[in-house]
């Protein structure tokens, strides 16, 4: 008796293919994916790696055999990224370089490396190197309303040309302490990557400090008060030091940690924002 033949697949058949291949492609995409993401990150380490040796050889050819400063270090790397098109990160990342505390130069990616896209501790040993005179004697905070007493776009534009571009740097808020008594030269910066406004008053977020007497840095959180000027009144964050104000974070008072721009900055980038809104 001759064997009949088969027309085809059942649904049920299909049903259990479609299964098998659907499951098959859920672990399978996601391994795709983190595979691509890896080789993304492999030729970003890759090209950073080339543009560090080019633009260590352009300093020392141009510097003549001396360091050059935040600014003009900034400027040769714009020149180098100009000319080397092909170096570029696939995952839309941008390049920037700066100089670290330690004197060595590091190149950052803003999608691969986790950190503001810029060293901050080597800019601010270069205002300790210049004219302090050029910073203004009183208290400046970036929320303040603009008009008279109002030293914000000046500040900004004094640390800009100095190498500390807070746009640049992904700096939302910021404030000054300058020297308002005479008998103590107290000259405090804080700035923190969170936006406050009015709705924040009596809030609590975390920043970062430099004192440029002492030299030192501190990661720690800050209470944002409500400030007047001229009539008008604004939010920013309180330049007091007292422990209502501002809250030192834990792991900072081993050794010389505090003039290590670089390990203080670790800690920032660790720190959550506090449960309550309380120091």
């Amino acid at each position: 008796m001759a064997k009949g033949k088969r027309g085809g697949f059942t649904l049920i058949e299909l049903i259990v293919v479609l299964v098998i291949m659907a499951v098959l492609a859920a672990a399978a995409i996601p391994r795709l994916m983190r595979y691509t993401d890896t080789t993304k990150e492999t030729l970003c380490d890759t090209n950073k790696a080339a543009l560090l040796r080019m633009l260590k050889a352009d300093e020392v050819a141009q510097g003549q055999g001396k360091k050059l400063d935040t600014v003009r270090l900034k400027a040769l790397f714009e020149e180098l990224l100009q000319e080397e098109e092909d170096l570029r990160c696939t995952a839309g990342g941008t390049y920037t370089a700066s100089r670290g505390v330690d004197g060595q130069i590091t190149v950052l990616c803003s999608v691969h490396d986790d950190a503001y896209g810029f060293n901050m501790g080597q800019v601010i040993q270069d205002i300790n190197d210049k004219d302090l005179s050029k910073l203004p004697t009183t208290a400046v905070d970036s929320t303040a309303p603009t008009g008279k007493n109002n030293y914000t776009d000046s500040m900004k534009e004094t640390l800009k040309q100095m190498g500390f571009d807070m746009d640049a740097m992904g700096i939302e808020t910021w404030a000054y302490k300058g020297k308002e008594d005479p008998d103590k030269d107290v000259r405090i910066l804080y700035w923190t990557t969170e936006k406050i406004g009015p709705e924040d008053v009596g809030k609590v977020v975390k920043v970062m400090r430099y004192n440029l007497k002492k030299k030192t840095y501190t990661a720690g959180y800050v209470m944002v008060e409500k400030k007047t000027l001229n009539g008008i009144s604004y939010a920013a964050l309180s330049d007091h030091d007292d422990g209502k104000h501002f809250k030192e974070y834990e792991g900072q008072t081993e050794g010389d940690i505090k003039k290590n721009f670089d390990q203080i900055y670790a800690i920032f980038l660790k720190m959550t924002p506090p449960k309550k809104d309380t120091l």
